[in-house]
């Protein structure tokens, strides 16, 4: 019986004193992958952390999404921001400390004339509701004819 409660109190222990994970209050964003389907469409996928659990909105006039687009060619180095995007409020219930996750945007690339440029690349970052703002990541540079991905 000694036993039994001496296992049982030291996985109480060790369950204990695990650490959980805490992150900053700014949200941070990194880029898992990106992928071009044919030359009309790409899917980024990228991760999420906020310390203070209040990524996303419920109010559909909120935008806490930013991207924008980067053309460049010898004759022509020049960005657009793409507009504003609201992330959906992230479900937090039950969960004290920050939250994580993976984000997927689908960018349709035949809505932009790429023509006069040689490579093309996006860029992204969010917001939370406090007004935090995060890193900005970016795509790897890319031409669409033919549909050449640029590891950089």
């Amino acid at each position: 019986m000694k036993k039994v409660f001496f296992i049982a109190a030291f996985v109480l222990v060790v369950i204990g004193c695990r650490k959980e994970e805490s992150f900053p209050d700014e949200p941070v964003i990194e880029t898992v992958s990106f992928r071009i389907s044919g030359d009309t469409l790409a899917q980024w996928v990228f991760s999420f952390t906020d310390g203070d659990g209040n990524l996303g909105s419920d109010n559909d006039a909120d935008t806490n999404y930013f991207q924008s687009l980067y053309l460049s060619s010898p004759a022509i180095d020049t960005s657009y921001q793409l507009g504003a995007e609201r992330i959906p409020k992230v479900n937090t219930s039950g969960i004290t400390k920050g939250i994580e996750g993976e984000i997927t945007k689908f960018i349709e690339l035949d809505l932009f004339l790429f023509a006069p440029t040689d490579t093309v690349y996006f860029t992204a970052k969010v917001v939370d509701q406090a007004g935090n703002e995060s890193n900005e990541i970016r795509t790897p540079r890319f031409t669409l004819t033919p549909t050449i991905v640029y590891q950089d």
